[in-house]
């Protein structure tokens, strides 16, 4: 077999391993499914990248050519900020090529013309039938056990008999029971039970990235209880208590909030289409006016009105100032007056009139309202951006829960007022922005451009 040298470079030399890394990477030659956990800051993704090329070389240097890995994240904009930019300045050009059009990191020949290729899992079933010699995925416990299984099956090359499946997360997400099932109890379904002695995992906590600033985990220890025990102590079970004794949980957390928050830029707003969603209220309730595109969300109004109908003056004028293409109206109650007055006077075609109560288009949901702020939470969870505002903290104090019959409903108004929580208008404004899609509103309006 033809010996493949790197320039007379080790490779430790080139990755610059801290010495939990250099673990992780070691523990890959003996297992065959290694899951790199731990805390925020640890350094996880780092080794995550450089522990697929390592391969890549390796498999190289025993003669194996254009050996393919995959580099999984569970959206493009996560997949860029944790590893796409990252690669372009970590990975020597001297090595090999990063190809922007396939979104592939391609081995010169000298090294045997691997290529590490980047993907999303936006829709995981795209990958069916494809093969790769090494499967790294970064956040796992974002991903449900069905893309797993799809992945895993995509693990073969020819003459490579042990290939890999790496991964790194933090112990949180929505599919976090099935990793800690698996990695963590060692509690393996039938299919699995043959390759239970080729599980690992590598336990980090942010202390081992001797990079980070103090100040980074300091911070990490003022978040509340079951964020600091998941993201600086890496407790899998850190989550475990957030259920209430009404079978309510937090909907976003305030890491996803702080992931979540940006300045304004007015160039931001340029970008179309836009929905506008509109809260009317009542009784001393706040009115709120949410802007939305793809990218981001911005708070455009928020105050008491005396006369409800006042509002209709401050739509026609955002209207002017944003252009919106469609805007949502709660008709629950006093917003019927409002959405009809905005039709009177010229808008009744991009009026949507919104009733939360429903029934919504999915049978996953209990009504209308659920349906609309589960929506909002994947938004957000898939890179979508809020302009800081303090009124987000509201996000915070919705819950939900998965009734008997698997339908998801939010806790109702009347349980937050008990609680001593307000209305939750800002949410109600956010989540109406989520009444049409907006890659189908865009596939409209570029027709209506065509057209014209």
């Amino acid at each position: 077999m033809k010996q493949i040298e790197i320039e007379r470079v080790k490779f430790s030399e080139l990755a610059n391993f801290t010495e939990k890394q250099r673990f992780f990477l070691e523990t890959t030659k003996f297992y065959d499914y290694v899951l790199f956990s731990g805390t925020r800051g640890s350094g996880k993704s780092y080794a995550l990248r450089w522990t697929a090329l390592y391969w890549l070389l390796r498999w190289a240097a025993e003669g194996h050519n254009q050996v393919r890995a995959g580099l999984f994240c569970e959206t493009y904009p996560t997949l860029y900020d944790r590893h796409l930019q990252n690669i372009k300045k970590e990975f020597p050009s001297w090595l090999g090529d990063f190809h922007e059009q396939k979104k592939e990191f391609i081995l010169k020949d000298k090294y045997g013309g691997g290529i590490l290729a980047l993907r999303n899992l936006d829709e995981p079933a795209k990958y069916q039938g494809f093969e790769f010699a090494l499967v790294a995925v970064d956040e796992l416990t974002r991903n449900p056990k069905s893309t797993f299984d799809l992945l895993r099956s995509s693990l073969r090359w020819p003459g490579i008999e042990r290939t890999k499946f790496i991964a790194a997360t933090n112990p949180y997400g929505e599919h976090l029971r099935w990793v800690r099932q698996l990695w963590i109890e060692r509690n393996f379904p039938p299919e699995l039970e043959h390759l239970k002695d080729q599980f690992y995992v590598v336990y980090a906590q942010t202390t081992d990235n001797p990079y980070l600033p103090k100040e980074y985990w300091e911070r990490l220890a003022t978040l509340p209880e079951a964020e600091r025990r998941a993201f600086l102590e890496g407790d899998w079970y850190a989550f475990e208590g957030q259920v209430d004794e009404s079978g309510y949980m937090p909907l976003i957390i305030s890491q996803d909030l702080e992931n979540a928050l940006i300045n304004d830029e007015p160039n931001l707003w340029t970008i179309k289409p836009k929905i506008m969603g509109v809260d009317v209220g009542a009784g001393g309730d706040r009115s709120v006016i949410v802007l939305r595109n793809d990218l981001g969300a911005k708070i455009l109004f928020a105050e008491r009105l005396k006369d409800t109908m006042n509002l209709v003056g401050i739509i026609g004028k955002l209207l002017v100032q944003y252009e919106p293409n469609v805007i949502a109206v709660d008709i629950t109650g006093v917003g019927r007056g409002v959405a009809d007055r905005l039709s009177e006077i010229g808008f009744s075609a991009i009026i949507r009139e919104v009733n939360f109560g429903a029934k919504p288009l999915k049978q996953d949901f209990r009504n209308k309202k659920a349906e609309l702020y589960w929506n909002l939470k994947d938004w957000l969870k898939q890179g979508g951006k809020l302009v800081k505002n303090e009124l987000w903290n509201q996000l915070l104090e919705i819950r939900y829960k998965i009734l008997s019959d698997k339908a998801i409903m939010i806790e109702p108004k009347e349980n937050l007022l008990k609680k001593g929580f307000g209305s939750p208008d800002v949410v109600d404004a956010l989540a109406l922005t989520f009444t049409e899609d907006l890659s189908t509103l865009r596939q409209f309006l570029t027709l209506r451009e065509i057209e014209l």
